[in-house]
């Protein structure tokens, strides 16, 4: 169920509205701890997740976009124990920037 739930999390986001409701930080502020967790959890739920981080976080507006990729990404990257997850991590940041 986790698995489904990492890989579909932004069809979810863009189900409930997160990149139209501008006012509403609540909603925003869960969907990143859900995708944390995601982060945090093994690596069969991080893969269904990672290949989907930048489509993510562009549900959010401009300015908290690197921010909340470079928390995300480089902050974890260092905690990784997969060489494989480490890569994906380390081509999300190549797109990025």
């Amino acid at each position: 169920m986790r698995k489904s739930l990492a890989a579909s999390l932004v069809e979810i986001c863009k189900l409930i509205g997160l990149k139209d409701d501008l006012d509403e930080n609540d909603d925003r502020t869960f969907m990143v701890e859900v995708a944390n967790t995601f982060l945090v959890d093994a690596d069969e739920i991080k893969m269904n997740f990672l290949p989907n981080l930048c489509d993510f976080a562009s549900l959010f507006p401009a300015d908290n976009q690197a921010v909340l990729l470079n928390s995300m990404i480089r902050d974890r990257l260092e905690n990784e124990k997969t060489r494989a997850t480490r890569a994906i991590r380390v081509k999300l940041l190549v797109q990025l920037f």
